[in-house]
């Protein structure tokens, strides 16, 4: 129970339950929101229920079940979407986006877009509406020029009745009415204050600026005429009761045709509710998945009860719904779903846009539509088909990149980072056929006393026996004789052995004597530059009559020649050490090939 001081729960209704930790009622059927006005359970918003769901049951989204609603699914767009969310072949199909009815005389059909967020897009907006400066005829009045001369309020008495007063601007009289007298007006009257009034019929919705006697009758049912009374001016004493309908035959209140309206948080509306000489019953409903909606909770089982009572053939003349929450709320005509009117609701301490600072009931416009702040905040969002062209772009792309990335691979391996090729080694291709156990029988590649490199006589025998000569002996090559016999391969590593410690310990003496000779150096660097000074005293001396002796002069010289011929010894001591080190590696690489020799007798004397 949402009420204060209630005395006891309410049911849930046979489509939710409660158990007794829980302080509101949970839907039985899943993607289902619990409507606590009716105790109804319907499909949130995006949902729908389908015949495989549904089990002989309603398909009507607004309608009350235990069926689970499923997602509704929304083509993608490429252009403008009508305000149900399906697509629309051209932005200026008028009659796709806006329905075949038409506009009354003297009105233009106007098509608007408004930009909601990506996952939308633009979506139609569609009006009926009076030109600018029009004269105020029947339901043709221009929202900036229009003034409301009848205002409605709900107040409560001194005994504690609730009433319904109208004060009419241009006579200065009130007439008030008891709500106990109007049996034929539906609604919850508890909490009411100010309001606004809206006709409805075959030409659609019609917010009311002036309203004749003969409209409140329509509206409060007759009986509300004989039991009015009327109060002259807003605080004068009462007059005896008198007929509310006057003699004028005009029937149609003045106002603005598929109006937008704009309330604070806590007022409400008076929908007239008429049948039509075709015998179609025209009231409110609800337009849940209109796009414009910003209030995804939104409690519209008032709607749901109204409907409900005419279609049961109850008398209902009007429907009073005060919106308490803030947000904007799309209304459609029952027998007309295409003739709509839209209340935008601001919060109670604040004001309204300033398209509305003149009135409250402006035509239906995307500028008008957009300067509501919960405009600003709606995130009504649609489920789309998959996006089969994106997928499969981005699955070439992947496949591209990934063959592409293959490709770089291989050719990186083959060709390397640089210019030159580095292409894969073929000797294992070329030696495919040839027959290595010929080469282990054939005779000896090098014996004693052969005039060739035993390298290049393998070659040579390799060759031969590739192209069909085999046993073939390589022709001797003229080179220097090499005597091989008695050669001891120990006995040269330890020769090679000494060699390297001597050199290693020729290098460690010419580092200390290169240290040696830089502490010379530096010292003689001392005695120059003392021998410098004492030159320029003497000549300072020579004005002074002092005079440089010939035995400093010497010992000069003598410093001089002494630091020449150490540089000369030093560079001496350099060459002979790099002459060192180059016999050292000849002797290295002259092992090396002695040491391969010798292997090749083993391995020949093994075979």
């Amino acid at each position: 129970n949402n009420k204060t001081g209630a005395a006891a729960c309410v049911s849930c209704g046979l489509s939710a339950v409660a158990t007794n930790d829980t302080r509101s009622c949970v839907c039985k059927g899943e993607n289902r929101n619990f409507q606590l006005s009716d105790g109804s359970c319907r499909c949130a918003l995006g949902y729908a229920v389908s015949a495989s769901s549904a089990a002989g049951g309603s398909l009507d989204p607004d309608a009350d079940g235990v069926s689970d609603c499923e997602l509704v699914i929304f083509e993608r767009c490429t252009g403008v979407r009508g305000p149900d969310g399906k697509c629309l072949a051209s932005a200026t199909d008028s009659t796709a986006a806006c329905g075949a009815t038409a506009c009354k005389a003297g009105m233009e059909l106007v098509l608007d877009t408004i930009t909601m967020h990506a996952a939308v897009g633009e979506v139609a907006l569609c009006s009926c509406r009076c030109p600018r400066n029009a004269t105020a005829s029947g339901t043709c009045v221009d929202g900036q020029t229009g003034q409301i001369n009848k205002e409605t309020t709900v107040v409560t008495d001194s005994y504690g009745n609730r009433k319904m007063v109208t004060y009419d601007k241009a006579s200065n009289t009130s007439t008030e009415v008891a709500l106990s007298n109007l049996p034929g007006v539906l609604g919850d009257f508890s909490s009411a204050s100010d309001m606004l009034m809206m006709g409805s019929g075959s030409g659609g919705f019609n917010g009311v600026y002036d309203a004749s006697s003969q409209f409140f009758d329509k509206l409060l049912g007759s009986n509300a005429s004989s039991s009015a009374v009327k109060v002259r001016g807003r605080s004068g004493l009462l007059s005896h009761s008198r007929r509310l309908r006057q003699t004028t035959a005009d029937t149609e209140p003045t106002g603005v045709s598929a109006p937008m309206m704009c309330l604070k948080a806590g007022k409400g509306i008076l929908f007239e509710v008429s049948t039509d000489a075709a015998g179609k019953d025209h009231y409110p409903q609800y337009k849940r998945d209109a796009l414009y909606n910003t209030n995804d909770n939104f409690d519209y089982g008032a709607f749901m009860e109204l409907k409900r009572k005419v279609e049961a053939g109850e008398t209902v003349t009007s429907f009073y719904f005060p919106f308490t929450e803030p947000g904007i709320y799309t209304l459609c005509d029952a027998s007309d779903a295409t003739q709509q009117t839209i209340i935008g609701v601001v919060d109670a301490a604040m004001e309204c846009p300033p398209a509305f600072s003149k009135n409250p009931i402006q035509p239906i416009t995307a500028n008008n539509l957009k300067q509501f702040p919960s405009m600003s905040g709606n995130n009504t969002s649609l489920t789309l088909v998959p996006d089969y062209g994106l997928i499969i772009g981005m699955a070439i792309a992947l496949a591209a990149l990934l063959l592409a990335s293959a490709l770089g691979f291989i050719m990186l391996n083959r060709r390397g980072w640089g210019s030159a090729a580095a292409g894969l080694s073929d000797y294992k291709a070329k030696a495919r056929d040839d027959n290595l156990h010929s080469l282990a029988l054939a005779d000896p590649w090098v014996e004693e006393g052969d005039q060739a490199d035993g390298v290049e006589l393998l070659n040579q025998n390799l060759l031969r026996q590739k192209r069909g000569i085999a046993g073939m002996r390589a022709e001797p090559i003229e080179v220097d004789a090499v005597d091989l016999g008695g050669f001891d391969v120990d006995k040269l590593y330890h020769e090679l052995a000494e060699q390297t410690r001597l050199v290693s310990e020729q290098v460690t003496q010419q580092k200390l004597d290169v240290r040696e000779f830089y502490d010379k150096l530096a010292k003689s660097s001392v005695e120059v530059r003392a021998l410098l000074a004492t030159a320029a005293d003497a000549a300072s001396a020579a004005g002074s009559g002092r005079a440089t002796t010939s035995e400093d002069l010497m010992k000069a010289r003598q410093r001089a020649q002494h630091a020449n011929d150490e540089v000369e010894r030093r560079r001496a001591v350099g060459a002979a050490w790099e002459r060192a080190l180059k016999l050292e590696e000849d002797a290295e690489a002259a092992a090396g090939r002695v040491e391969w020799r010798e292997e090749q007798k083993r391995l020949h004397h093994d075979l």
